[in-house]
């Protein structure tokens, strides 16, 4: 876990992606809490490898694809937005949230960009959505 956790901090964020997923499985392996850390994309990062690995309670998938929303409306990237569809697709309940995440995907696609700049945050409307859509997931 500390050298997963010195390789990321080592590295360029890009060059560091593999690292945050392999963070996320020693975690679980581990016993930890697995909540991942770090920028909104680092913390995509970690919700698509825990979405990827088993899971005791069945919440803890729909709990990760919310907070997963919640971290990529913060800092949109078009890979991210494409990896946590993918992974939500696959968790029963979660067909809402599943779209959010392709409309910030297809807003993206709209400005012709590959991720929001800091100044170009996705649309307010959006962002209320995906606030009350994971507000909503915490109550269930």
């Amino acid at each position: 876990e500390e050298i997963c956790g010195q390789m990321v901090a080592l590295m360029a964020p890009m060059l560091a992606k593999q690292f945050h997923l392999q963070l996320a499985t020693v975690r679980r392996l581990l016993g930890r809490p697995a909540m991942p850390v770090g920028s909104p994309q680092e913390r995509v990062l970690g919700f698509v490898e825990l979405l990827n690995q088993p899971s005791k309670d069945e919440d803890d998938h729909t709990r990760y694809v919310n907070e997963g929303l919640l971290a990529l409306s913060e800092n949109p990237n078009i890979e991210l937005t494409a990896r946590l569809a993918e992974r939500a697709l696959a968790v029963p309940g979660c067909a809402r949230t599943t779209v959010l995440i392709c409309q910030v995907g297809k807003t993206l696609h709209q400005r012709g960009c590959l991720g929001a700049k800091d100044n170009e945050a996705i649309p307010q409307a959006l962002f209320m959505e995906l606030r009350a859509v994971s507000q909503q997931g915490k109550a269930d």
